[in-house]
């Protein structure tokens, strides 16, 4: 079977700048490293001179190479050349199923390249605020309509937990969905007798991840040592910034 992700994400995890990127990158990394033991064929679909930026020298995927993305116009590139250039990249490789997680403009590009092809799409929700409409602040009208496109005609979605399938199916009663939780590579052999020295966190510094949460568990379990690991970056919120101080308090 060969399957066909698209991502520009996950390639900040394994170029050679040091990037930060998102935990979906980091899940579907390991969904791939999954689907290979199984033996897929796995290809990731992304922008054109991505080898060249690859730094791990036995790198098991195929890197597909689509557009140029300093290349077009901007706000009419998507058109005239992003999605001819993905749709030849899709012909070329030619896998059974295409891949694609989080809500972005490229969640209906792909539904709708799906069609074209006739590849089946399966799309992987990366977040509670993708299906309860909190994404709709961070989308114009347009790229909103489109994402919700995608939703409609994706042929399978892919939840993380209950709440998103719930959601789901009761917009959508009559579409393929499953609760499939997210990915976690244990490395074999695992001592699970070893003594444990610390709880630790890593991630990116913005409102989803609940920092002032996390913040008020580590100050209800005094017992235990919590580490956090990330960076604060632009879209590194008031809340957030708030929960790292209080953290930052803590022994």
């Amino acid at each position: 079977m060969r399957l066909l992700y698209e991502s520009f994400e996950i390639m900040n995890l394994i170029s050679k700048e040091n990037v930060p990127t998102g935990g979906a990158a980091v899940e579907w990394y390991n969904w791939l490293k999954g689907f290979k033991k199984i033996g897929c064929e796995v290809g990731i679909l992304t922008w054109k001179g991505s080898n060249a930026a690859v730094q791990k020298k036995e790198f098991e995927y195929d890197l597909v190479e689509s557009y140029d993305i300093n290349k077009g116009i901007p706000k009419l590139r998507l058109f005239y050349y992003r999605i001819p250039s993905y749709y030849q990249a899709i012909k070329k490789y030619n896998p059974d199923f295409l891949l694609e997680g989080c809500a972005t403009e490229n969640t209906g590009v792909m539904a709708m390249l799906s069609k074209v092809t006739g590849k089946p799409f399966i799309h992987r929700i990366g977040s509670d605020m993708d299906v309860d409409g909190r994404i709709a602040r961070n989308f114009s009208k347009l790229s909103l309509a489109v994402y919700y496109y995608g939703l409609r005609n994706a042929d399978h979605i892919s939840c993380q937990n209950k709440y998103q399938y719930e959601i789901l199916k009761n917009k959508y009663p009559s579409k393929s969905v499953s609760i499939l939780y997210n990915s976690i590579e244990i490395k074999s052999p695992y001592n699970m007798n070893i003594e444990k020295e610390y709880i630790a966190w890593i991630g990116n510094f913005r409102y989803e991840k609940n920092l002032p949460a996390l913040a008020e568990i580590a100050k209800n379990l005094p017992q235990y040592k919590f580490k956090i690991a990330g960076t604060r970056f632009s879209e590194t919120d008031a809340d957030a910034k708030h929960g790292l101080n209080e953290l930052e308090k803590l022994e």
